[in-house]
């Protein structure tokens, strides 16, 4: 969502000292991380850590619910789930956050499995060890489609397949880490290819 990147690029800004494009390339490079992670790789053990963390989660939760979906995404969902596909959001946002936006868009009831952020249960190995457990699955029955290298190198690090929706990365970006990646610029070109 570009507003977080508002909020984080502001955030960097006023507490780090830093420039407009140096806060908006560190948060761009580690994007698709939970927050309190991203600020802990760009700062390691600074002072100002936990007190830019709170802002931005408080400044998050004041804006996230305005935030309207894709164009594309129920369109996307409810096809998907005719033809039977499992639908999980993985997200690095708080679980009652993550949920909630759920529900207040609409989407809620389109979803088999929402799984957010809490310490120890995120994006990645956490969350796709729930996946595999919650529909007694393997690993290789997921497909990960994520917006930012953070995901695509997920993906990669535990062999898992990955589609690259392209916006905030291009295709080129994202097959630097998956070599032969599939991208998309819309959700629902997800119908042409599933």
């Amino acid at each position: 969502m570009p507003i977080l990147e508002r909020i984080a690029v502001t955030l960097l800004q006023k507490n780090y000292g830093i420039s407009k494009d140096l806060a908006t390339r560190g948060y761009i490079s580690t994007t698709g991380l939970p927050f309190v992670q991203q600020i802990e790789l760009l700062f390691p053990k600074h002072s100002l850590n936990q007190k830019v963390v709170a802002a931005f989660e408080r400044k998050k939760l004041e804006n996230i619910f305005e935030q309207p979906l894709f164009a594309d995404t129920s369109e996307t969902l409810d096809t998907l789930r005719a033809r039977d596909y499992f639908i999980v959001i993985s997200s690095s946002t708080i679980q009652p956050t993550i949920e909630e936006y759920c529900k207040r868009v609409g989407i809620a009831e389109l979803l088999d499995l929402m799984l957010g952020f809490s310490p120890g249960f995120e994006k990645g190995k956490a969350h796709f060890d729930q996946v595999c457990k919650h529909f007694d699955i393997n690993p290789g029955s997921i497909l990960f489609i994520g917006d930012s290298i953070k995901d695509a190198e997920r993906a990669l690090e535990h062999h898992t397949s990955f589609i690259g929706r392209t916006g905030m990365f291009s295709r080129e970006e994202f097959v630097k880490v998956v070599p032969d990646c599939i991208t998309v610029s819309s959700l629902i070109e997800l119908l042409d290819i599933l």
